[in-house]
């Protein structure tokens, strides 16, 4: 066996061994109409300008949405009444903008198993406090509060160098979270990039828990005890395997490298099926259609999570691997059959046409999703 995965306690790093995968697949497919397109956030003088979604969570019959260059909107955070599959959602207001303001590059959204909190975590890819905070706050309105350290047996511990104290051993300075999920115990962070810093990141697939507790609304951190970091080559070879690949990912030439830029993205916790589900995207260096852009399903049994198993490419019943046309974004449950996928398509705006020429899908105050129904 070899090793796939590594865990910590305390401070020593220790590597958990691959067994054999259970035998559970998943087919979904995305349903039919789209392109989808919510219209995102009104500045406070009524235009409508750019706007980046990256994250969406989704709870008592609401999807919050995060937003990741907002600094001219009241707050990063907003939501949409959803009223099922065949209905468009309706804009819903803003999420705690005194607070969720000092936060900077949320990068994704959970709702604690249990609770009524929402929790956000920013992207800690810079040095800077504000990328390195994480909130909390009631579903049903109120304060957010900021969470900032872990608690450790010599004190409080800044989460920035929580995580450093795992990456930097290895080599990796730099390191970026884009995806958050919440166990009834756990905190779990998905790792889209580490590397020596942001000009050479290097993509991967990889969660961090941390054990949380929750009391009258705080937020308590305790530092990381597990790393699962499958090797890339276990799930990349699912992918450049799998029947059905649109472009980018069609054409052998350039699929290894295409292959090797694509990362985590997001994450969300199926309490009903014991499983994590896995978003993972890609974005070409110099991405101008839709072309250059996609995006990937993956299921994850707990199980295997813990055994540090690679997580399983979710297909349709034909075996084909679906696909975003996208840059797959933020993930949320909506119920047992149903996931909200958003899109973040950074400045692209145009689609290709099979004669070659191009033509808008979307306004830069859009955002694309996609509903997936699980078979």
């Amino acid at each position: 066996m070899r090793p796939t995965a590594w865990a910590c306690v305390g401070l020593a790093l220790a590597w958990v061994a691959e067994g054999a995968a259970a035998d559970e697949s998943v087919t979904a497919h995305i349903l039919p109409g789209g392109p989808r397109l919510i219209s995102c956030l009104e500045d406070p003088a009524g235009r409508h300008a750019r706007c980046d979604v990256s994250a969406v969570a989704y709870a008592d019959g609401r999807l919050i949405f995060a937003e990741d260059k907002s600094e001219h909107y009241p707050s990063p955070v907003f939501a949409y009444a959803y009223r099922g599959t065949e209905a468009a959602p309706t804009f819903g207001g803003y999420v705690a903008p005194a607070v969720l303001k000092t936060l900077k590059k949320i990068e994704d959204l959970t709702v604690l198993p249990g609770s009524a909190y929402v929790v956000a975590t920013t992207a800690f890819d810079r040095p800077e406090p504000a990328y390195n905070l994480m909130a909390v706050w009631p579903l049903a309105g109120g304060p957010a509060r900021v969470v900032g350290t872990v608690e450790t047996a010599e004190g409080p511990r800044s989460l920035r160098d929580e995580f450093r104290r795992v990456f930097e051993p290895r080599g990796w300075p730099y390191f970026k979270i884009e995806g958050l999920a919440a166990l009834p115990d756990r905190l779990l962070f998905g790792i889209r990039e580490v590397g020596k810093d942001y000009k050479d990141p290097q993509p991967r697939l990889m969660i961090v828990a941390m054990p949380y507790g929750l009391e009258a609304g705080r937020l308590t951190l305790r530092p990381i005890d597990r790393v699962y970091a499958p090797p890339a080559e276990d799930w990349r070879a699912q992918l450049r395997e799998a029947p059905g690949k649109r472009r980018p990912f069609d054409k052998p030439k350039k699929l290894e490298k295409r292959l090797e830029r694509i990362g985590l993205s997001s994450l969300e916790f199926d309490e009903k099926g014991d499983r994590l589900l896995l978003l993972t995207s890609y974005e070409a260096k110099k991405a101008k259609t839709l072309d250059d852009h996609a995006g990937f399903l993956w299921t994850l049994p707990l199980a295997d999570y813990e055994a540090g198993r690679p997580p399983r490419l979710v297909t349709d019943r034909d075996g084909r691997v679906v696909q975003f046309g996208h840059k797959a974004e933020g993930l949320a449950l909506l119920d047992a059959r149903h996931l909200f996928v958003v899109h973040d398509d950074d400045a692209v705006v145009e689609e290709k046409r099979a004669d070659g020429s191009t033509s808008p899908f979307r306004q830069l105050s859009q955002a694309a999703y996609d509903i997936v129904e699980l078979d």
